[in-house]
């Protein structure tokens, strides 16, 4: 992301929530069922896009800057569906 060559990563695919509603490509604020421990700077995978984490109130998701923080490692924001 900032110009390091990264190595091949294995991510846990593991289902651990789901979107609590619609979220558009230019949103900055999502809410799950259960945030299930996720933290600032955390990535997550909704559909086919990933996603850098800038806080997390309750189940309440902040993704702050969308222009640097969705859409990361080639993926488009894209709408995602309730229950994503």
């Amino acid at each position: 992301m900032d110009g390091v060559k990264i190595k091949k990563t294995t991510f846990n695919t593991t289902e651990t929530t789901k979107l609590d509603g619609a979220m558009t490509p230019t949103g900055v604020l999502f809410y799950v069922d259960a945030s299930h421990g996720l933290g600032g700077n955390d990535i997550v995978k909704i559909d086919d896009e990933y996603i850098r984490v800038t806080g997390v109130d309750s189940d309440t998701i902040n993704c702050s800057t969308p222009a640097t923080n969705r859409g990361l490692f080639g993926t488009a924001a894209q709408h995602h569906a309730n229950d994503a």
